[in-house]
């Protein structure tokens, strides 16, 4: 069906009542159960939205069901004529960057609205074995809908959020959707192993691989300022403040690895480097206070799936079991979809078939990021 434009002249609460008529449509399974969800954020164009939803049952990391596989939670953004869908993901607490939690009943969600005004959202909660990678995950066990409005942005300068999302536009540069001006890339391309920091939860800075490789940037302590982010009463500084260094040099771009698998062994997003199918929640949330900042500071974030050392390590490099839920957490598309300016590139250091053109492999991995790729719209492939 599709969504009938609403006249100017109709009143602001009709509008609401309209879109609350079409998710209803969207999302009316007689099985489900209908429950409610939270929206928080500052409710702004461009600035992040996030949806929480509260699971009838607490999860954990560790435990039977599989939360990272086995449960799954999409979330549907509508205004007018116009939807996203944007995948959800399980998160312990709700706060798990501060309190280390790895099990708890909170689900979320999280948008960039590029519009101002009144949207509305739906969300269907699924459950069932691998239902999390499933192209038909079947009839939901949960649903729940509600609205919100946005208003114009408030930012200027270097923030993202002033810009609106960087898109790809056919030609060699992108294009921010909000001002119209094209972007430049400049910034460092290394280290690869940006996300091996000392601060962040897990068992990798003292496991015997590589811990010699664990950063500190201690040396950009002095450079965070009061008001930045940090997590567990303190921690972080330290990468915050490189960021802020690379703001003040007029630098606009920062690459990094998810998952790091040939010169450093200490980037991950799961509880250990050989479980494949259990994500960390706390070390990710962790992560993702570090991207929002950088977000905030006006960089243009460089996701690097992977590296040539370990693109046939999961699945033998096809879209498997364990390929397909680690693209959905550690892609911009997915877990990080409030960023406003970001880049995919599916392989570091070559194709999924060495010194040869894109393969098949390579190909599942852009079919997979072209499903995610809402919001916001980025560039995609092996080389930028």
């Amino acid at each position: 069906m599709k969504v009938k434009h609403v006249q100017s002249a109709v009143t602001a609460a009709a509008q609401m009542l309209w879109i609350r008529l079409v998710l209803m449509a969207f999302i009316f399974v007689p099985a489900a159960t209908c429950l409610s969800a939270e929206v928080s954020g500052e409710l702004k164009q461009w600035h992040k939205v996030t949806v929480t939803y509260t699971a009838p049952e607490s999860y954990s990391e560790t435990g039977d069901p599989n939360p990272f596989t086995d449960r799954r939670l999409d979330v549907v953004f509508v205004k007018g004529n116009k939807s996203y869908t944007v995948p959800g993901y399980f998160a312990a607490d709700g706060d798990a960057a501060n309190t280390g939690a790895s099990e708890g009943k909170i689900w979320k969600a999280h948008f960039a609205p590029p519009e101002t005004g009144n949207w509305g959202y739906s969300g269907k909660f699924y459950s069932g074995h691998h239902v999390h990678m499933s192209d038909n995950p079947g009839t939901p066990t949960a649903t729940f809908s509600g609205d919100f409005k946005i208003a114009p942005t408030d930012k200027s300068g270097r923030d993202m959020r002033g810009k609106g999302w960087l898109e790809y536009v056919g030609g060699h540069y992108l294009r921010f959707k909000g001002t119209g001006e094209y972007f430049l890339k400049q910034g460092p391309d290394s280290p690869e192993n940006l996300l091996a920091f000392e601060d962040f939860d897990g068992p990798f800075k003292n496991d015997g691989r590589n811990d010699k490789f664990v950063k500190r940037y201690s040396a950009h302590v002095k450079d965070w300022k009061t008001g930045d982010p940090t997590w567990k009463g303190g921690k972080g500084k330290g990468l915050i403040g490189a960021i802020n260094y690379l703001a003040s040099e007029g630098l606009n771009a920062f690459s990094f690895l998810p998952w790091a698998r040939g010169d450093d062994f200490n980037v991950y997003p799961y509880v250990d480097w050989d479980v494949h199918l259990r994500m960390d929640v706390s070390r990710l949330d962790q992560w993702a206070i570090v991207l929002e900042h950088g977000t905030k500071m006006g960089f243009f974030l460089h996701f690097k799936t992977q590296e040539m050392e370990s693109e046939l390590m999961l699945d033998e490099g096809n879209m498997g079991p364990k390929c397909k839920p680690r693209g959905k957490v550690v892609q911009p598309q997915g877990r990080w979809s409030f960023t406003d300016g970001s880049v995919t590139r599916i392989n570091g250091s070559g194709s999924l078939s060495i010194g040869t053109p894109p393969t098949d492999k390579d190909q599942d991995w852009a079919v997979l990021i072209k499903s995610l790729d809402a919001p916001p719209p980025t560039a995609s492939g092996n080389e930028l």
